[in-house]
C-alpha cells in the first residue's frame, strides 16, 4: 500500500465518529422502546402494540450489533495502516 491510498484510507475511517454517534442515538431510541413496551398493561402484554414494539427492538439490537461489527473492522483497518 502506498502513502497515499494509506491517506486516503486513514480520512475515510476519522468518520467513524458517524458509526459512532448512529449506535447512541440508536440504543436511545432501543431503550425509549423498551421502557414503552414495559409500561403496557398486562391486559395488553399479547397484543399487536406489544408484538410491534418486541419486533423493533428485536431489529434495533441487531442494528446495533452490526454497526459494533463495523466499528471493530475499522479498528481493525487501522491497525494495518
Amino acid at each position: 500500500m502506498n502513502n497515499e491510498r494509506r491517506k486516503e484510507i486513514g480520512s475515510a475511517l476519522t468518520k467513524i465518529s458517524l458509526i459512532e454517534d448512529l449506535v447512541a442515538d440508536l440504543e436511545s431510541a432501543r431503550d425509549d422502546e423498551q421502557e414503552y413496551r414495559d409500561n403496557i398493561p398486562e391486559s395488553m402484554q399479547d397484543g399487536e402494540k406489544a408484538t410491534a414494539a418486541d419486533d423493533v427492538i428485536e431489529a434495533l439490537d441487531e442494528l446495533i450489533e452490526r454497526l459494533g461489527d463495523v466499528q471493530d473492522l475499522v479498528s481493525q483497518v487501522e491497525s494495518l495502516l
